[in-house]
């Protein structure tokens, strides 16, 4: 039993094993050990705590414990749930590094974004050595404020530690988009495809920069890519209308633009698209 107290981030279920198999010492009634026992997920957590509570157990074994609920509500999506037991994680446990940057994630998922951002400030802040993670999710969360340069400071500090992190490529290459620092936005998206080569996404915010670029063909490229994956996504059809357009393709530019028109009819850019290609067919 010390052994287990005395190992910060202990495995719950193996302390709640602990604690039955300790009952003459700890005076346990038997329906709570058959409760801990028996039920799962979050409610197997909260009984676990409800045991620990009673046994007195150090804070950051609690802490512990209420992480594993939090966690189980996160990775379940519910982050409304989760927050309460990851702020209490932090009230216990204080350096608990994930229990900040789960609370932060949970609040960027609900898009509260600042609010997230405050959060990952207070683990940055409070550890001498924060887990590069805080860095890649405040990045992410200064990218959607549009605080870019922010935003490209905190991933590229993480990069560094995860060279190979597709996502945090593809987030500061979109900072460097938005930013109109179009040629290392392709950079980084051609290193996130080369970690991660079946997102759509990516494919679809490099043909974007080679868009704005004036290089057509590769847009187009790029597009077709992305629509080999999604291929009744509007938005991927009218961006490579719009590509064929400015490349002199008006027959595959109408096509596109007409599918786009087609699966959503309150597309307005694909009838601009449309109007556009007409127009320079005939005048």
């Amino acid at each position: 039993m010390k052994h287990l107290l005395n190992t910060p981030f202990i495995s719950l279920a193996a302390l709640c094993l602990t604690l039955i198999s300790a009952l003459p010492s700890y005076g346990f009634r038997q329906v709570d050990l058959k409760t801990c026992q028996q039920v799962q997920g979050a409610k197997y957590y909260q009984a676990c705590i409800r045991l620990m509570e009673m046994a007195s157990l150090p804070p950051k074994v609690l802490a512990t414990a209420n992480f594993g609920v939090g966690s189980h509500y996160y990775w379940k999506k519910q982050y409304k749930k989760a927050i309460p037991y990851f702020n209490k994680v932090i009230e216990l446990y204080p350096v608990h590094p994930w229990a900040y940057i789960r609370k932060g994630r949970s609040f960027s998922a609900l898009k509260q974004y600042k609010k997230a951002i405050s959060i990952f400030n207070q683990g940055i802040n409070y550890h001498p050595q924060p887990r590069p993670e805080a860095f890649y999710n405040r990045g992410y969360a200064f990218a959607m404020v549009g605080e870019y340069d922010k935003a490209i400071e905190d991933l590229s500090r993480y990069i560094k530690f995860k060279p190979k992190d597709s996502l945090a490529r593809h987030h500061r290459g979109y900072a460097l988009y938005k930013k109109g620092n179009f040629r290392s936005a392709i950079t980084d998206f051609s290193s996130s495809l080369r970690y991660n080569p079946n997102a759509s996404q990516i494919y679809q915010h490099r043909a974007d920069a080679f868009y704005n670029l004036g290089e057509y063909p590769k847009a187009i490229s790029d597009y077709s890519a992305a629509l080999n994956f999604k291929p009744k996504n509007p938005l991927y059809l009218y961006k490579r209308g719009m590509s064929f357009r400015h490349a002199g393709n008006l027959n595959k530019s109408i096509q596109d633009c007409t599918a786009a028109q087609s699966i959503n009819p309150y597309y307005i850019s694909a009838y601009y698209c449309l109007a556009q290609a007409y127009v320079r067919r005939f005048f």
